[in-house]
């Protein structure tokens, strides 16, 4: 597959998602060794002082050391992609690849925008280019990656997006990330964190008294409001189907009137009118809790 496109570069720099320069994908198109400075400046067309200043921050990243590649999946992926076409690094760089992470589900242009802080101008770019070169498809006014028409690409972005849940600097090692963007962070860890109580955290103030094994967190810190909460625990539940915590999810929608336009909402309504839903918490077992709670 061949590209030929121009793309616009604004030079956008993300402090918590993971993203790269043109600069230094180029570096990491053209060399394994990066241990001589004066071939990667005259490869880049830089100086020696530039070239070491992309040397520096690719270390910064995590992504060489001792003037060596490491060792991750996202990263023997995206070098593979941008040797076979050079074009790619120009749609990955700067904000692409946040914004084609993105992408991964079915997501309007206004929709990212919160979720990155960055203009829709910007999102529609690369999200028109990432469709010019196939990796993504437009359905109305929502885009998605087109795994089907480019699987190396998506399995390369799915790596990504593995790797983005692994670590977040914001947030204790060994953090469960359920959620995170540029401007905040769902996390849980058994540290105690100067962070709001989030999630099943954040349950006791709504009337749903519960003692989750692990305390979950959202920075930065803010009053969560009930509907917001619900929202923070889906999340959670998303990540790990864990039967006891549907259960309490499903009161706390009942006991606070959750919009039932949110996702389980109207499962959890059912259930309790008495209806069995696969892979759900029994009607017997969800009514007798709903009872402890004064659910009625």
């Amino acid at each position: 597959m061949r590209l030929f496109i121009c793309f616009s570069h604004h030079n956008i720099t993300m402090q918590y998602l993971i993203s790269f320069t043109k600069s230094e994908l180029e570096a990491l198109r053209l060399f394994d060794n990066f241990e001589d400075v004066n071939a990667l400046a005259k490869n880049l067309k830089k100086s020696k002082s530039q070239s070491y200043r992309v040397l520096q921050k690719l270390e910064e990243k995590g992504i060489i050391e001792n003037g060596k590649l490491v060792n991750l999946p996202y990263l023997k992926k995206l070098i593979l992609l941008i040797r076979k076409n050079k074009n790619l690094v120009d749609l990955f760089s700067d904000s692409g690849l946040p914004v084609l992470l993105q992408l991964l589900s079915p997501k309007k242009v206004s929709e990212i925008v919160p979720l990155l802080d960055l203009n829709e101008q910007t999102i529609y770019k690369t999200s028109l280019n990432a469709r010019q070169v196939g990796l993504v498809k437009q359905d109305g006014r929502q885009y998605v990656v087109n795994g089907e028409n480019w699987s190396e690409g998506k399995s390369f972005l799915d790596s990504l997006l593995e790797q983005e849940m692994s670590f977040d600097k914001r947030v204790p090692k060994n953090s469960i990330i359920y959620y995170k963007s540029e401007k905040e962070i769902l996390f849980s860890t058994e540290e105690s964190v100067d962070a709001s109580p989030a999630a099943f955290s954040a349950f006791e103030k709504y009337g749903v008294k519960f003692f989750p094994e692990t305390n979950y967190y959202v920075l930065p810190k803010q009053k969560c409001l009930d509907e917001k909460v619900y929202g923070q625990a889906l999340k959670v539940v998303e990540k790990n189907w864990d039967y006891r915590l549907l259960v309490i999810l499903g009161i706390f929608a009942l006991k606070n009137k959750i919009s039932s336009d949110k996702r389980l909402v109207k499962e959890f309504q059912l259930i309790f009118a008495g209806k069995a839903i696969d892979r759900m918490p029994s009607p017997r077992e969800f009514r007798e809790k709903a009872k402890e709670y004064g659910v009625v």
